[in-house]
């Protein structure tokens, strides 16, 4: 699941420059089990305009949420049930 993820970043980082001019990109996410309240992800963006490091930083949170809301439904099915529960939720797609 890992590499697919960080793969995933990776796109979505490589989208952001595309749409914006920006120097450096930084995103790290937290894996498993994250208490509520704590932080999941942290995002740095710096760019020569300001409203370009912004507006990416706030494009790359929401394709981050996108991204992972599915895989939090997904590891919550496999610690609760198995990997069986995985592979059902697979199916119904």
């Amino acid at each position: 699941m890992v590499p697919m993820a960080i793969r995933c970043i990776k796109s979505i980082c490589s989208s952001a420059r595309s749409s914006w001019n920006i120097h450096s990109i930084a995103v790290a996410h937290r894996l498993g089990s994250v208490p509520v309240g704590e932080t999941c992800v942290f995002i740095a963006v710096s760019a020569v305009h300001r409203a370009d490091a912004l507006d990416a930083c706030n494009f790359l949170i929401d394709e981050l949420n996108q991204l992972f809301q599915s895989g939090r439904r997904r590891f919550m099915l496999m610690e609760k049930f198995g990997r069986t529960a995985f592979a059902a939720e697979e199916k119904l797609r």
